[in-house]
Formats: C-alpha cells, structure tokens, sequence
C-alpha cells in the first residue's frame, strides 16, 4: 500500500474547490467521492449533513 503524502492531499482538496465549481450540485457528491477514490480505496461511503 503507497502511503499518501501530504501534496497529495492539498491537491484533492484544491481540485474539490476549483474543479467543484463547474459540477452541479446534483453531480457534485458522486464526483467528489470518485476524486476522493483516486486517493483512498474505498468500495463504499457515507456523505452526512447536520444542522442544529
């Protein structure tokens, strides 16, 4: 397993602010848990809000 390094990490993160701009909020969930994908094996996920 490669560890994953912090540039790694700053580059998800600038991408899931830049590239998430251009992805409807519709799309944006799926696309931002395949970019994460790319990073983090993963074969599920859960995407929580809460508010008080």
């Amino acid at each position: 397993m490669t560890p994953i390094t912090t540039d790694a990490i700053n580059q998800l993160t600038l991408s899931l602010y830049r590239d998430g701009r251009d992805i409807s909020l519709r799309s944006f969930q799926n696309w931002a848990l395949e970019q994460l994908k790319g990073l983090i094996a993963f074969d599920s996920a859960w995407w929580g809000n809460a508010a008080n």
